[in-house]
């Protein structure tokens, strides 16, 4: 095999670090991480800070209930809302005129006039930008728990496991929505075709999907909720804790806790199923299943480190997740790929 693949991929991998826009979009990207992530410790700070003050006031009992306490994913949560669209625009700006690019400027005919293969072209130029992107997402990603260990919050145990799960479904992501960018180079006359195609494809998406699905289409599949018990509605405030706790100990309570329950699984089963056909949703489901599932651990050290500890994740739904996000790159490629062989350049 000629090294035409390599050629063709490090010309794209330093084409993509000379090109102003992804240049651009890069700064914003990484600035806006970093800003999240600050605003992130900030708020894990600030929730930690109210979850001390209320332990130490709080009786006996109501310390029963506080077992979980503020998690460092929090940081990260508040990160994936803004990795959501910024990552997107990221993967669709180094993807949209990939083959449109070549074709406009009529360097693709002298291209494959060298001894060099199709397959290595539309390969090279794969493995080329996404490499970039792979790079410049490893620096973001860096810095950014870089600003988490300096800050002193120092993950333990399985947190790496899950801010690295993290870091990959986020990954994987851009990756998507590059795939999606490439293939519409591929099947697009010109790059304005093809970004139009890319974005109106991601705001389906990232926006029209998510709505439909969590405000109608579950509602409707699931059904009404059950209605709360009478108990419930007229116990009185003052109570206290004890009056709570003998209103849960109702037999009435166990059932209507038993019919939510089944409620929300069917609820949320027609959320996760409608979250693989988009890598946003997709993301966010992976996302929420690691910040919702963490306990912390905090004890002093040297330095007044916090150290976390988590607890299980529900595997299943991730691994399905992750491999919907694979698929996501492994399919528009695919389409690409089979499109530009078959491309007339005459």
């Amino acid at each position: 095999m000629s090294n035409g693949l390599f050629v063709v991929a490090g010309k794209e991998f330093a084409d993509s670090f000379r090109n102003r826009t992804v240049l651009a979009i890069f700064a914003i990207f990484f600035a806006i991480t970093i800003i999240g992530m600050i605003g992130g410790i900030a708020e894990y700070q600030d929730t930690l800070d109210s979850y001390n003050e209320r332990l130490s006031t709080a009786g006996t009992e109501e310390r029963g209930l506080m077992d979980t306490r503020p998690s460092p994913m929090i940081v990260f949560e508040s990160v994936g809302v803004l990795l959501v669209t910024m990552g997107a625009l990221l993967g669709i700006t180094a993807g949209f005129d990939l083959i449109t690019r070549e074709r406009e400027t009529k360097s693709l005919k002298v291209l494959l006039s060298h001894p060099v293969f199709r397959d290595e072209v539309i390969n090279g130029k794969a493995i080329g930008a996404g490499g970039a992107l792979a790079c410049i997402f490893a620096a973001t990603i860096a810095v950014s728990i870089a600003l988490l260990l300096i800050t002193g919050i120092i993950p333990g145990g399985d947190e790496w496991s899950s801010i690295m799960i993290f870091a990959f479904s986020a990954f994987l992501m851009i990756v998507a929505y590059f795939a999606i960018a490439l293939c519409m180079s591929s099947i697009s006359e010109t790059s304005g075709t093809a970004l139009i195609y890319t974005l109106i494809i991601f705001i389906l998406l990232s926006g029209l999907l998510p709505v439909l699905v969590e405000n109608g289409a579950a509602d409707a599949i699931a059904g009404d909720p059950p209605s709360m018990p009478r108990v419930m509605q007229s116990t009185p405030a003052e109570g206290g804790m004890r009056a709570f706790q003998g209103m849960t100990d109702t037999a009435e309570f166990q059932q209507y806790r038993s019919e939510m329950q089944d409620w929300w699984s069917r609820r949320q089963a027609v959320i996760d199923i409608a979250s693989l056909f988009s890598p946003t949703m997709s993301f966010n489901a992976i996302s929420d299943t690691i910040t919702s599932s963490q306990t912390v651990q905090v004890r002093a050290g040297i330095g007044g480190g916090m150290y976390t500890q988590a607890t299980a994740n529900t595997s299943g739904s991730i691994l399905s997740h992750l491999l919907a996000l694979l698929a996501f790159p492994t399919v528009f490629f695919g389409i690409a790929y089979m499109r530009f062989m078959r491309m007339d350049l005459r």
